[in-house]
């Protein structure tokens, strides 16, 4: 019996491991399309510190994945989204259109 719930434990601690190490395919496809969005929205003319800061997260999360750091990656990918975001906003509050291609 004692046997048994060890094994369980084993096999219950490796999902859930198994889990958290999984490459963020999601967080890096969400960091890609709101990079995309900002670049639309006129972050490049009216928000380019910020668009700089978020190309500068995305680079760092794909160097990260490259090298399997899904940790680092799965961070770097959360702040890109966040500074895409904010370049969207700010680019939305100062006019929107921009004629510079990302």
């Amino acid at each position: 019996m004692r046997c048994v719930m060890r094994s369980a434990w084993v096999i219950i601690l490796s999902s859930v491991l198994g889990a958290c190490v999984a490459a963020p395919v999601q967080p890096m496809s969400n960091a890609r399309q709101a990079l995309h969005a900002a670049a639309r929205s006129g972050a490049l003319c009216y928000a380019s510190a910020r668009y700089a800061a978020a190309e500068h997260w995305l680079d760092d999360a794909e160097f990260a994945l490259r090298g399997r750091d899904y940790s680092r990656a799965r961070t770097s990918a959360k702040r890109a989204i966040r500074d895409s975001h904010l370049a969207t906003a700010i680019a939305a509050r100062k006019g929107g259109y921009c004629t510079l291609a990302p």
